[in-house]
């Protein structure tokens, strides 16, 4: 059983966007067969027996606005977010489009904004057959095991942290937002 997100309808204020234009290459932040292995799309693509039908299936369930269109372009216009947050091209050079929507963050009146990119992650090879790095975040803290001991565990969750990463610029066209 999957467990729902609880989305609400996106206010384009409310959205946390990061306050700064300081950004992560993530192909510099990767070592140097990781590096190359992501900058080339062929290398990432994963087209064996995937179908055009379930891909659009995937686009129709998951591509869309979690608010208003008038809240949608709103958040478009807003002037406080950083230069290199976004990339501009026309729609028919997306080659797969994401969800944008929006949840509640624990501070009250804030949201976390969701880009349900399940169209790309169907496209694309599982990351897990080159390996696992262990993207796990709070469940490696909570995963930990200690027998007659204490233990002393502190974590951080740096806010907005995806949102500093610079991806390469072939992966774009697969993050596109709904029109």
């Amino acid at each position: 059983m999957f467990k729902q997100i609880p989305m609400v309808p996106l206010l384009a204020n409310a959205l946390d966007e990061p306050d700064s234009n300081k950004t992560v290459d993530m192909l510099l932040a990767l070592d140097a067969e990781e590096s190359q292995f992501y900058a080339s799309e062929s290398n990432l693509l994963d087209l064996v027996a995937k179908s055009s039908v379930f891909m659009q299936d995937l686009e129709t369930q998951y591509a869309l606005v979690g608010g208003s269109h008038a809240e949608y372009v709103k958040y478009w216009h807003r002037t406080d977010l950083p230069d290199m947050m976004w990339q501009w091209q026309l729609a028919d050079r997306a080659k797969s489009f994401a969800g944008f929507t929006a949840v509640k963050k624990k501070t009250e009146g804030a949201q976390r904004k969701l880009l349900m990119a399940c169209p790309a992650n169907y496209l694309m090879s599982d990351p897990k057959s080159r390996a696992d790095e262990g993207m796990r975040g709070a469940a490696a803290i909570t995963s930990i095991h200690a027998c007659n001991q204490s233990v002393d565990v502190a974590s951080l969750d740096e806010s907005n942290a995806f949102s500093y990463v610079i991806t390469p610029e072939w992966m774009c066209p697969y993050f596109s937002t709904p029109l």
